[in-house]
C-alpha cells in the first residue's frame, strides 16, 4: 500500500480522534480553540472509559455500538448543559480574524512538517516499528478486535492464562482499534495513520495553547509554537522510534494541554480563552483520563511539573493575605498534595524497579545533553537548545520561576535517569518510567517545546526594541508586507530543523522493511500475509516470539501460542516452547499440543536482534523446542519464504 492509497486510513483516524470529542464539546457549551486543542483528549478518554463500561453492560466493542453510544452520550449532555444553563443557545466566542489567521499557519506548518517527518521515518503506510515491544502492541490490537472487548481490565489476556487479566491502559489500542474496524486498512496502517494524527495535530495545538497561556496576545508565541513543536528531537518522534512506546506516546502529547488547563485556574496566568470554570475542569478531567488510560507515568509526570506552580500559588496567597485565615488552610492542602502524590509515586513506581536500564553518563555529562538536547551521543538540537535556554532567562527575568522550575522538574529527571547509578535511590526516583532515559527525554520535550517558544517571542522582542525598531513599528502598524514575518518564520523553521534531520536519518532504520530486518524480514512477513491459504482459522500457530513469529496474530491473522517475548510459566506451554522438537518421542508433549490447539510451528531461525540495539541475548533459551524442527521428524513443511518455514505438526496426530 502506498501513502496515497493510505489517505482514507488517515482520514478515518481523524475522524476518530476527533469527532467524537468536538460533540461533546459542542455539546458541552465548548467554542473557539479550547474546543479544538481539547477534542482528542476528550475523545480518547470517551472511547478509554466506554471501553471499560462495555463489558459490565454486556456490550461488544463495535464501531456501530460506539457510535451509538457516544451519539447517546452526546444527547445526555446537551440535556444537561440546557438544564444547567437554561437555554439551548451558546455563548459566541469573539475569534480576532489575524490571531486565527497565525493559529492556522502555525498549526499547518507544523503539521505539514511533522507528517513529512513521519513518512520519511516510517517509509510504507503499512510498515512496522522493527522493535520487541510493537509485537504487544499490534497484537493487542488483534485481541481486542477479536474479542471485542477493549476494555484495560481485558487487554493484559493476551498474554495472561486464559480468564487472568490485569489492569494495562489500553486507551492507544482502542483507538486503532476503532480506525482499523473503520477503515479496512489493517492494523499496521491504523496504527501508523493514528500516531501522525497525534504526532502531527494534537501534539502541536497542545503546544501552542501551553504558550499562549504563558503570553497571552502574542502572535509570535502563536506561528513560533507550531514551528517549534516539529524541531524537538525528544517528542514526538523518538517515543515512536525507541520501544516503540505508543501508549507513552500518546499519553505525552497531552501534557501541555493539561499544563495549560490546570494553570487556568491560578491567578498566576491570565487564561487567554473564553470558556467558563465548569467547562475547564470537564475538559481538566477529561484529559487525565485520556492521559491516565494510555500511559499512567504521565499523569505523574503531570503532577510533578506542576509543583513549582502549587508553591507558586501558596507564596501568592501568603503575599496577598498577610492576616487571612486563608493562609494556613491552603498551606496545609498544598502540603497534603505534596504529600500523597510523594505516596503514590513510591507505591506505584515500585512497577518499573525491575525494569533493567541503568545509569550511562557522569552528572556533568547529562548536564550537557540536557542543554544540548541530545541523548546518548545523538546529534545535538543546538537552536532548540539556545532558544530553550533564551526562554529560561525570560521568565527568570520577568518572575515567572515557576515556569522555570516546571522544566527543572523533568530535567531533573533526565539527569537522574541519565546518571544516577543503580539502586533504591533510582528506583524511588524514576521507576515511575521504568528508569528509562528516553521515556524521560520525550517528557523533557513536552516542556521544552513551550519554552522555546518563549525564547523566539524574547529574542523577537529583544529586537523590536533594539535591533530594528523602525521596521518592527511598521510591521505592527501593517505598513510592512506580510513577505517580512513569513521569511523569519520560513527562517525559523529551517535552523531548527537541524537536530530533526539527524533524529529522521537515525530512525528511519528502525522502520525498514529488509530481508535483515530485526524483528520481521521481508521473507517472513510475506509467509505470514499467506497464513490464511495454509492454516485453520481455529488453529493455533507456535514459534519463537523473539524471531517476530509472535507477528503471525497482527499480520497472519490466526492465532498465536507465544504473542509476546513474555515467558509463560504454564505447564502446557512451557513443554512445547522448550520440547517440541521431542513430541515423537514424549506423549506429554503432543497431550499439550491437543489441549492448546497447536497444530502448526513457525520456524525463522534464531536471528534476534532490536533495532534499537538494547538487548542482547540468547533468544532461545525458552523456545529450545522449536530447535532443529526439520530433522526431528515431528513436523512436515508446508510453506516456505527463503530460509523462513512454516510447518504442520504431524507427530501428535
Amino acid at each position: 500500500m502506498n501513502w496515497l492509497l493510505a489517505l482514507p486510513v488517515l482520514v478515518v483516524a481523524v475522524g476518530v480522534l476527533y469527532l467524537p470529542g468536538l460533540a461533546l464539546l459542542v455539546a458541552a457549551g465548548a467554542r473557539g480553540f479550547l474546543l479544538y486543542v481539547a477534542a482528542p483528549a476528550v475523545s480518547v478518554a470517551a472511547v478509554a472509559v466506554l471501553a471499560i463500561v462495555f463489558p459490565y453492560l454486556n456490550l461488544t466493542w463495535t464501531v456501530p455500538l460506539v457510535l451509538l453510544v457516544l451519539a447517546g452520550l452526546v444527547a445526555v449532555v446537551a440535556v444537561i448543559r440546557r438544564i444547567v444553563a437554561g437555554s439551548w443557545a451558546v455563548r459566541r466566542v469573539e475569534q480576532n480574524a489575524v490571531t486565527a489567521l497565525w493559529t492556522v499557519a502555525g498549526l499547518a506548518t507544523a503539521a505539514v512538517v511533522i507528517t513529512a517527518q513521519l513518512i520519511i521515518v516510517i517509509g510504507e503506510p503499512a510498515n512496522m516499528s522493527q522493535t520487541f515491544d510493537a509485537a504487544f502492541h499490534l497484537n493487542g490490537v488483534k485481541f481486542i478486535l477479536d474479542t471485542a472487548n477493549a476494555s484495560s481490565f481485558h487487554l493484559s489476556g493476551l498474554i495472561l492464562p486464559e480468564g487472568a487479566s490485569s489492569f494495562y491502559p489500553a486507551a492507544w489500542h482502542g483507538i486503532v482499534s476503532l480506525v482499523s474496524a473503520s477503515s479496512g486498512g489493517g492494523i499496521l496502517v491504523a496504527a501508523n495513520m493514528v500516531n501522525i494524527v497525534i504526532a502531527a495535530a494534537v501534539w502541536p495545538a497542545g503546544v501552542m495553547m501551553l504558550t499562549r497561556v504563558f503570553v497571552p496576545g502574542s502572535r509570535v508565541a502563536i506561528v513560533a509554537a507550531g514551528i517549534v513543536s516539529a524541531g524537538i528531537p525528544g517528542f514526538p518522534l523518538l517515543p515512536l522510534d525507541y520501544g516503540v512506546l505508543y501508549p507513552y506516546f500518546l499519553a505525552l502529547a497531552f501534557i501541555p494541554l493539561a499544563l495549560a488547563l490546570a494553570l487556568s485556574f491560578t491567578r498566576l496566568v491570565s487564561f487567554p480563552f473564553d470558556a467558563p470554570i465548569l467547562l475547564r475542569a470537564l475538559a481538566l478531567m477529561a484529559t487525565l483520563a485520556a492521559m491516565g488510560l494510555a500511559q499512567s507515568a504521565a499523569v505523574f509526570a503531570w503532577a510533578a511539573m506542576l509543583v513549582p506552580v502549587l508553591l507558586a500559588v501558596v507564596i501568592d496567597v501568603w503575599r496577598r493575605h498577610p492576616s487571612s485565615r486563608l493562609r494556613w488552610p491552603v498551606l496545609l492542602a498544598g502540603g497534603a498534595a505534596l504529600a500523597v502524590l510523594a505516596v503514590a509515586w513510591y507505591v506505584i513506581g515500585r512497577l518499573g524497579n525491575t525494569a533493567p536500564w541503568d545509569a550511562y553518563a557522569t552528572p556533568l555529562y547529562a548536564l550537557v545533553e540536557l542543554f544540548s538536547n541530545s541523548r546518548e551521543g545523538a546529534a545535538p538540537a543546538l537552536v532548540i537548545s539556545i532558544l530553550t535556554v533564551i526562554g529560561l532567562v525570560a521568565v527568570l527575568r520577568g518572575g515567572r520561576w515557576w515556569i522555570a522550575g516546571m522544566w527543572t522538574v523533568a530535567a531533573a529527571l533526565f539527569i537522574l535517569g541519565a546518571s544516577l547509578p543503580y539502586g533504591d535511590l533510582r528506583n524511588v526516583a524514576i521507576g515511575l518510567f521504568y528508569k528509562d532515559t528516553p521515556r524521560l527525554t520525550a517528557l523533557l520535550g513536552t516542556i521544552a517545546a513551550p519554552l522555546a517558544a518563549l525564547g523566539v517571542v524574547a529574542v523577537w522582542t529583544w529586537a523590536a526594541g533594539r535591533l530594528a525598531p523602525e521596521l518592527f513599528a511598521r510591521l505592527r502598524s501593517g505598513r510592512t508586507p506580510l513577505v517580512v514575518p513569513v521569511i523569519a518564520g520560513v527562517l525559523l523553521l529551517a535552523t531548527t530543523q537541524g537536530g530533526m534531520q539527524a533524529a529522521v536519518v537515525e530512525a528511519r532504520p528502525k522502520y525498514a522493511m529488509t530481508e535483515w530486518s530485526p524483528i520481521l524480514s521481508i521473507d517472513e512477513r510475506s509467509l505470514l500475509e499467506r497464513l490464511h491459504e495454509n492454516v485453520p482459522e481455529d488453529a493455533v500457530v507456535a514459534g519463537n516470539p523473539w524471531t517476530g513469529a509472535s507477528l503471525a496474530y497482527a499480520v497472519g491473522d490466526r492465532r498465536v501460542l507465544n504473542p509476546h517475548f513474555n515467558v509463560s510459566a504454564e505447564p502446557d506451554h512451557v513443554l512445547i516452547n522448550m520440547r517440541l522438537n521431542e513430541a515423537a518421542s514424549d506423549p506429554a508433549v503432543c497431550d499439550a499440543v491437543t489441549t492448546l490447539g497447536v497444530g502448526y510451528v513457525l520456524d525463522f531461525g534464531v536471528y534476534t536482534r532490536d533495532a534499537g540495539g538494547t538487548l542482547s541475548f540468547d533468544s532461545t533459551t525458552n523456545y529450545k523446542g522449536f530447535l532443529d524442527l526439520a530433522e526431528s521428524g515431528v513436523v512436515e513443511e508446508i510453506d516456505r519464504e527463503g530460509d523462513k518455514v512454516l510447518y504442520r505438526i504431524t507427530a501428535c496426530e
